[in-house]
């Protein structure tokens, strides 16, 4: 007997005056049992009967309920024409009324969506499934031409209920359906069909098993030879026909085998036991290959068999065929393992642009392959055939590279350490050689959103993860430690650390991780014991036996020195030697008296200037010029020591870089801010420290980055105590003085204390300990505490959730601990890549390594510019964004290192009614736009996802997203990703040697990592007016990595900045001393934690600067310059009052800070209004290019020999981009992007993408 029960009932819907919409007239089914109302429909509606609906779009609300029961039972229907579901109609027979459109009933039903795709012009192709239910209409159907104006409806069907894994974000789900293309629509010319006309979904499982949905989907009423096909095929019962290798790969000495698995879920209507004949055949991958033939027999509903291969196989694909009954075809392949292929061939590394193939530059243009059968189980139920017919038709299309990986299933794939599943190894061996047969690299995930705990307490720090994920990792690199196209992504868009928190960077607060931030938060912020330039004690560094010490030594060498990476001094010498601020043989207080920790030994030495943080050109301790005490320079036995004494000569001294002093007179003489002879308290008076003889005499500009005309110490504007600035005994300490250096220091790459300087040394802004308090070290805690505004003896630990929420008062909420958690997550996770790295290599596997990260990685979770140095290229997901495409490329492009944006694609975004915002054309143009501006944001290359959409997960968005649909068709997107593809893989000589950007933008981290992120939105608008509104290139580097990453940059903007933190700021001033114009705007006198800190000299703070800041009133011109500095709280400038810009040199010639009072990035301003940006971009020698049209974006990659043109129109209507003077013009379509190969000198368009 057949396997499948034939159902043979139809019956129709004819009742009176029922509206038809959508639909013309359809041909008669003959036999159909005809019903003239719903209470007669109800009633026909018996197990064996097929509704056939013939009404188009419009269906009875009433029956709806009855509907939806029927399909429950496992009910069939055949729908013809329109828009299925979506116009219900209610009302009482004779006065019926059709509602709104509604998408209601399809996602009731799974099916999510309908859109209207062109016929017009269009025919009708048979399917290979069409074909196999019978074979008289192998000659074809209809061959007549859909009319203009005639259309098909699109369906969106998810085809899963379940998920497989409830723990996982990324988890397949069960194969509840399986959809069968029936019926095709192909263009004349076009090798790809853009919709399916007729299908049929088999309902295999789940709430619905045992129906078979048939659809005719066209406006246009199917001809008789296609409503002969239609309920032939809406007749048949639904089958889950698999064949399943045992292995994907073998070995050409094993014996391979494969699984036939039968399920029918449609039971008999008299209970007997099915009979199924299947023929099977094997054949190799030539024509000469060995071939072999039998015939099985599957008894019951559910059965399978498993056949050995009986014939030898030769290395490579060997094809695997299974017919039941002679209707329903099954197909899969495996391979027997070919060597010589799978060390072929090119040598892939990175440049700093892009992918090299043999020293070659081979730019990207990819997409994400799994299974069009089976999706992400694809390395569970391996089916070469599949992977090989779509690797045949990505390199048919220059498709050259493809990413794929695991996204679910890590327990299945290894649940020990060490032990990883051999037939996942062997499907992924099965996988590579595919791709290598049509010559296409393969990006490999390894894991996705948090890595797998393996049992452990936290993924990022319990030993037993780290174990697990190592043993996984290394399993799968060794295995492809000879296979040359293949890379490696760690993990898919990590977040940090916690698994119950995705997409966010929270605490998972075990103890592992507690103990890692404190040991992080001690390492940073606690400088090396004893060391050269520590700012604690040393060996030679401590007060006599018994005194109190103020927990601050050095030694400071009086040479010069270059920048260097010490977190703590750049060139000290030891305590005690020559130029030392610390106490020597003869620099120590009188026994018992307290010890202020500063001393010096200096020579008297003229020196050039130079960068020391504390002295250059100190004459030695006790000699003429000297600021600290000689032989005549102590106090009183008893008397608390000032810790500064002078014997400096009143000589006129050139202007230095020193932080201390710059043509200071002796100490004691007129004008010295230290105690003489005179200066001194009266004996058991507290000390101040500090006393001024200074005359009011003009002194030379000097470099300072903290003081420019900060007036002396205890005087009025100063921020430091004087003579009568102390608290008196007993009272709190402020916690704030300053003896701040009067120069910029280079930038160092401090871990630890670039922050905040050290307790009582120059540039301080903590109060240093006097002879009425207890002297101590203050520790990293104390530092911590600051930071965060903890209370003395508050606990330090991980943040709570409260901590990462903004509000309007924080009561006992420390924004600042979430700040610093987010930083040492980035940190953390960089250290997470070096040991999978480190895994790798150990495995034996040289090839590149990424971390695929999306927009999240550009704000608080693990970022691309923290982690770049951790692998061989960085990669961007563009996702969320679609108002900031271009800073998503530029904000994950890290100097030295390519960038690939290796996931973009289009998701779904519904309006509230459900109903999609966007048509298949819209989403067409929305991808030209992510690809052309991944390329004019510095990317070299760019990976779709995915090729196939996904509807075996229990999610909505992933059966949206996708080129090739469901039904086989193929999305307007897909004619977007081969023009990119072919025009790549014709020019892919000219992306060679590209110029570095010359503009840097600083990425004011610690406000950004805080929950109060206004750093972001500064960033983007900095970027998207320097490259869009002014034709630069930029790039973008995070404050803590400005030591390592900013380099030497033509112009650094630093943009509504909040607060720096001291190593940031002498960072971007060391950049300026090369040549670096500064742009800056806004207030940020201020550390990056808050605290008091001198950058420009600002004064206190207001509002908007210069201009008036007033409410907005409702009918103010349009074009007033918006501000919004609170979450509650705008403010509006008038447009007539232009930003006031001053420019700065900070006492040296050539060092030129452009600064704007106003946060102007906070601004709608437009170019014209930025007066900084043009100023300093124009001083620096660079270009200005001209403004693009309205709406549109004009953006240019140099390279060696051509220049990349990238013209992106994001306005409504036809736009014409001019290449060069007299090269000629783009036409861009309404929301599309065109890239061009420019020759450089001339100007020439060589090449461009379709219109």
């Amino acid at each position: 007997m057949l396997a499948w029960v034939v159902l043979a009932t139809f019956v129709t819907f004819n009742e009176p005056g029922f509206p038809r919409i959508d639909v013309g007239e359809l041909p008669a089914i003959d036999e159909a049992d005809e019903t003239r109302s719903v209470p007669e429909l109800i009633d026909a509606l018996k197990p064996d009967a097929i509704l056939v609906w013939r009404h188009g779009s419009a269906f009875p609300a009433d029956f709806w309920p009855a509907f939806m029961k029927f399909l429950d039972a496992g009910g069939s229907f055949l729908y013809l024409g329109g828009e299925p579901f979506t116009r219900f109609v209610v009302g009482e027979p004779g006065s019926r009324i059709v509602q709104a459109r509604s998408v209601a009933g399809l996602k009731a039903l799974r099916l999510n969506q309908c859109y209207r795709v062109s016929a017009a012009g269009g025919t009708r192709e048979l399917t290979a499934d069409g074909r196999d239910i019978w074979p008289m209409f192998g000659r074809g159907l209809e061959t007549d031409e859909f009319q203009p104006g005639s259309w098909v409806a699109v369906l969106e069907p998810r085809l899963c209920e379940t998920r497989d894994f409830d723990d996982e974000d990324g988890t397949a789900g069960s194969r509840d359906a399986a959809l069968v293309p029936l019926v095709s629509l192909l263009r004349r010319g076009e090798a790809f069909s853009d919709a399916t006309l007729a299908y049929s979904i088999d309902r295999l499982r789940g709430r619905w098993a045992g129906g078979r949905w048939t659809f005719w989907l066209a406006s246009e009423p199917p001809g008789m030879l296609t409503m002969k096909l239609l309920t032939l095929a809406a007749a048949q019962a639904p089958v889950d026909l698999r064949i399943d290798p045992i292995l994907g790969c073998f070995r050409p000495d094993e014996h391979p085998s494969f699984i036939v698995r039968l399920h029918l879920s449609r039971k008999s209507l008299d209970d007997s036991v099915p009979v199924s004949r299947i023929r099977v055949s094997v054949e190799g991958d030539s024509e000469e290959a060995a071939a072999e033939r039998q015939e099985i027999e599957l008894r019951g509903r559910t059965a399978s068999a498993q056949i050995p291969v009986g014939v030898a196989l030769r290395p490579g694909l060997a094809h695997v065929s299974a017919v039941l009954d002679g209707k329903r075809v099954a197909h899969t392949a495996f391979w027997v393992f070919d060597a010589a292929l799978f060390e072929s061939g090119d040598k892939l590394e990175f440049d700093n642009y892009t992918l090299r193939r043999s020293g070659k530059p081979e730019p990207i243009i990819g997409t994400t392959v799994m299974s069009q059968t089976v999706h992400r189980k694809f390395l569970f139920e391996p089916n070469a055939a599949v992977w090989d017919d779509t690797f045949r038709e990505l390199a048919e299309l220059k498709i050259n590279m493809v990413r794929t990986g695991v996204w679910t299933g890590y327990r299945k794939i290894s649940l020990d350490p060490g032990v990883v599943d051999e037939s996942f190894l062997r499907a992924l061996e099965a996988y590579y050689l595919s791709a290598r047969k049509h010559g296409i690299p393969v990006m490999f995930t390894f894991f996705a959103f948090v890595p797998p705990a393996f049992g452990g307490e936290n993924p990022y720090f319990d030993p037993r993860a780290i174990e697990g994920q190592r043993a996984y990792v290394a399993a799968i690199a060794g295995r492809f430690a000879g296979a040359k196209e293949i890379m490696w992504d760690l993990i898919n868009e990590p977040s940090f650390s916690s698994p119950k928190h995705l997409w966010k960077c929270r605490p998972n607060g075990d103890e592992f991780e507690k103990r890692a931030f404190l040991a992080w938060l001690e390492k940073k912020f606690t400088p090396p014991l004893g060391a050269a330039g520590s700012e604690r004690p040393g060996s030679g560094g401590l007060s006599e036996p018994g005194a109190p010490s103020t927990g601050v030594t050095s030694n400071r060498p009086a040479v010069a020195s270059p920048p260097v990476s010490s977190p703590i001094s750049n060139g000290t010498p030891p305590l005690g030697a020559a130029g030392s601020e610390r106490p020597g043989s003869g620099g120590l207080s009188e026994p018992g008296a307290p010890s202020t920790g500063v001393t010096s030994n200096r020579p008297a030495v003229a020196s050039p200037p130079v960068s020391s943080p504390i002295s250059n050109g100190t004459p030695p301790l006790g000699a003429a010029g000297s600021e600290r005490p000689g032989s005549g320079g102590l106090s009183e036995p008893g008397a608390p020591s000032t810790g500064v004494t002078s014997n400096r000569p009143a000589v006129a001294s050139p202007p230095v870089s020193s932080p201390i002093s710059n043509g200071t007179p002796p100490l004691g003489a007129a004008g010295s801010e230290r105690p003489g002879s005179g200066g001194l308290s009266e004996p058991g008076a507290p000390s101040t420290g500090v006393t001024s003889n200074r005359p009011a005499v003009a002194s030379p500009p000097v470099s300072s980055p903290i003081s420019n005309g900060t007036p002396p110490l205890g005087a009025a504007g100063s921020e430091r105590p004087g003579s009568g600035g102390l608290s008196e005994p007993g009272a709190p300490s402020t916690g704030v003085t300053s003896n701040r250096p009067a120069v910029a220091s280079p930038p160092v790459s401090s871990p630890t204390s670039n922050i905040t300087p050290p307790l009582g040394a120059a540039g301080s802004d903590r109060l240093r300990s006097d002879s009425t308090s207890a002297n101590r070290t203050v520790g990293w805690e104390d530092e911590v505490r600051s930071r965060w505004r903890l209370a003395p003896g508050e606990p330090i630990g991980l943040p709570t959730p409260d901590d990462f929420e903004d509000r309007n008062v924080f009561g006992d909420n420390h924004p600042y601990r979430a700040a610093d958690y987010v930083w040492f997550a980035q940190e953390a996770f960089a250290d997470w890549c070096r040991q999978m790295t480190a895994a790798i290599r150990d495995a034996g596997s040289i090839a590149p390594i990424t971390v695929g990260q999306d927009e999240g990685g550009l704000t608080q979770r693990p970022g691309p510019l923290f982690h770049h140095e951790a692998v061989d290229f960085t990669s961007m997901h563009t996702w969320w964004n679609n108002d900031a495409l271009l800073w998503d490329a530029v904000a994950a492009k890290a100097r030295g290192k390519a960038l690939i944006v290796s996931e973009t694609g289009v998701m779904q975004r519904e309006l509230l009614s459900g109903e999609a915002l966007r048509q298949p054309e819209d989403s067409a143009r929305l991808l030209s736009r992510k690809l052309a501006l991944a390329f004019a944001g510095g990317a070299g290359g760019v990976i779709q996802w995915c090729y196939d959409v996904n509807p075996y997960m229990a999610s909505d968005n992933e059966v949206a997203i996708g080129l090739r649909r469901v039904d086989g068709s193929y999305k307007p997107e897909h004619r977007v990703l081969r023009d990119f593809a072919a025009f790549v893989a014709r020019n892919k000589q000219y992306f060679d040697a590209p110029q570095e950007p010359r503009i840097a933008i600083v990425i004011p981290t610690a406000e950004q990592f805080s929950p109060r992120d206004d750093a972001t939105r500064a960033t983007r608008r900095a970027a998207d007016l320097l490259v869009r509104e002014m034709g630069q290139n930029v790039r973008l580097v995070p404050e803590p990595r400005l030591a390592e990453d900013l380099d030497s940059p033509d112009v650094v903007v630093l943009p509504a900045c909040r607060g720096i933190s001291e190593a940031g700021w002498t960072a971007i001033l060391t950049a300026a001393r090369r040549g670096a114009r500064v742009i800056c705007s806004g207030w940020f006198e201020t550390d990056e934690v808050g605290r008091p800190a001198r950058r420009l000299g600002l004064g206190p703070p207001q509002l908007i600067g210069q201009t008036h800041g007033v409410p907005y009133v409702a009918g103010s011109p349009f074009g007033a310059r918006w501000y919004p500095l609170a979450t509650m709280e705008s403010w509006f400038v008038p447009p007539e009052n232009t930003p006031v810009t001053g420019r700065w040199n900070l006492g040296e010639p050539g060092l030129d800070v452009y600064h704007t009072r106003e946060p102007i990035e906070w601004a709608n301003l437009n170019a014209s209004q930025m007066v900084a940006y043009w100023d300093a971009i124009a001083a620096a020698g660079l270009k200005i290019g001209r403004p693009p049209p309205a709406g549109v974006g004009v953006y240019r990659v140099e390279f060696a020999a051509a220049t990349l043109l990238v013209a992106v129109n994001e306005s409504d209507g036809v736009a014409h981009v001019e290449a060069e003077s007299q090269g000629g013009e783009l036409e861009l379509r309404p929301g599309m992007a065109r890239l061009a190969i420019l020759e450089r000198e001339s100007g020439r368009i060589i090449d461009a993408t379709s219109p």
